[in-house]
């Protein structure tokens, strides 16, 4: 008699355990590649943020310039760039008084300074 109940909840065990295990197949994975590593840092040791986030250029911001010849820098969207520096996958090509030039591949995109 306990041989049969032993044996009938390893079935059930079993039955279970496959039940969830199919479930979880099933569910699919809720973040998709382009999602941040969620194991990466977010910020340096330097204290610069190190999110990759893709940017259009609708997304970028040119909220001020310090210009100056050869070390003019821009803000674009609260950080602080350098000609030939990065923001997202755009690189700075370079920074007048009222704009800023950008390229990303073959393609350039002019920022220019709201008055």
């Amino acid at each position: 008699m306990w041989f049969r109940k032993r044996v009938a909840l390893f079935l059930f065990f079993i039955t279970a355990c496959a039940a969830h295990a199919q479930g979880a197949q099933e569910a699919s994975y809720p973040f998709s590649s382009t999602d941040r590593d969620p194991l990466s840092p977010l910020v340096s040791k330097s204290g610069q943020l190190l999110l990759s986030q893709e940017l259009d250029a609708t997304g970028l911001h040119l909220k001020g310039i310090i210009y100056s010849q050869g070390k003019s820098v821009a803000i674009i969207n609260d950080e602080v760039i350098k000609e030939k520096g990065t923001i997202g996958a755009y690189t700075v090509v370079s920074i007048e008084q009222k704009k800023v030039i950008l390229k990303k591949g073959n393609e350039e995109f002019i920022l220019k300074l709201e008055e």
